[in-house]
């Protein structure tokens, strides 16, 4: 037990992984002894670290006594990561892996990282990800002060002040002729998608948990998963149409979600992107050969969030900022405005 990783630096001391055939990599607390013997923890980096601290894993190997970017990790699991959204905690876990390659070999104690080894981190994880090393830092703040408040330590949180890499908004429009492309592209099950997305700009992750539960009373209700805004979208006209057709599709399959996939289950939010990636470059290649070079270069930069950003702007350039605001669930008009600036610039009228 006393022996050092050869493998799998970045993890806590008395914390095996082995990596099997079909790729996965599964998790094990070392206890030791001849024959060795130890106890599975699963697959998650997250869960393995919550199981071993309530083993003891923190105390061995002669582990530092003073609390160490471990301890940190391990109490935000305990008391806070229960709390976050799926798909942030899906974002944490990969966090978790990249802050241990660097602060937990060996685990750091709080008291001693400072500013420099912060921006040390940015710039080395910088050259593969600038965006994600900002994203690790920001997560790492984050636990550093519910480590503070929750009296683990008294030391200054080190990523403060630390000037992150400059990032630039995504600023991309899906004009009209690029979303029939891709629409035209598209299995059936992702055109209902594509037209959906477009018509309510949901966020994808909203759009394909939506049920026949969400309509009732002629309104298509949503409590969006990121801001918990409350919206309903009254059906009429298109999405009204798009709304009947789904449910003639679904209804021989007894599935609940209003989006179905082909054998008549839920529609993921992964099939949808693997799927959209394929259509992507059907459409760009179908481009190509009639000779639509531009529109096939926009097609290629198009991802199926820009739906909610095409949306937004559309309306707001028919109806106004307002009909857009209230569309997109924004609880102030100056996070639309640049919302939808970004993407497609301001109409403005020329000088005569």
């Amino acid at each position: 037990m006393g022996r050092k990783h050869t493998k799998h630096c970045h993890l806590p001391p008395g914390i095996r992984a082995r990596k099997q055939r079909s790729g996965k990599v599964y998790y094990y607390f070392d206890l030791g002894g001849r024959p060795r013997k130890e106890i599975p923890l699963g697959t998650s980096l997250v869960d393995a670290l919550h199981k071993a601290r309530t083993l003891g894993a923190e105390a061995v190997d002669g582990a530092p006594t003073q609390p160490t970017v471990v301890d940190m990790f391990q109490l935000f699991v305990k008391t806070r990561f229960s709390t976050l959204k799926p798909r942030t905690r899906s974002d944490y876990e990969e966090y978790f892996r990249k802050l241990y390659e660097y602060f937990g070999n060996p685990p750091a104690p709080l008291d001693a990282i400072r500013a420099e080894h912060v921006k040390e981190y940015l710039d080395i994880r910088g050259e593969a990800s600038k965006i994600q090393a900002n994203r690790e830092i920001a997560a790492m703040s984050s636990m550093f002060n519910h480590a503070r408040a929750s009296g683990l330590t008294n030391a200054q949180n080190p990523c403060r002040g630390v000037k992150r890499h400059k990032e630039k908004a995504r600023d991309v429009y899906v004009s009209d002729a690029a979303l029939t492309a891709l629409i035209d592209a598209a299995p059936r099950p992702l055109q209902q998608a594509l037209r959906l997305g477009h018509l309510t700009a949901l966020r994808p992750g909203d759009l394909f948990d939506l049920t026949l539960e969400n309509i009732r009373d002629g309104a298509l209700h949503v409590v969006t998963s990121k801001t918990e805004e409350r919206i309903s979208f009254a059906l009429e006209g298109e999405l009204a149409s798009l709304v009947e057709e789904i449910r003639n599709t679904q209804r021989a399959t007894g599935c609940t979600s209003l989006l179905v996939n082909d054998r008549g289950g839920k529609y993921s939010y992964s099939a949808g992107d693997n799927a959209f990636e394929k259509a992507r470059l059907r459409a760009a290649h179908a481009a190509e050969g009639a000779g639509a070079t531009q529109l096939a270069a926009e097609i290629r930069r198009a991802q199926f969030r820009d739906l909610r950003a095409k949306a937004a702007s559309d309306v707001a350039e028919t109806r106004g900022i307002l009909d857009a605001k209230a569309l997109l669930g924004h609880r102030s008009v100056v996070m639309t405005e640049r919302y939808v600036r970004s993407r497609r610039g301001k109409k403005v009228k020329p000088t005569k």
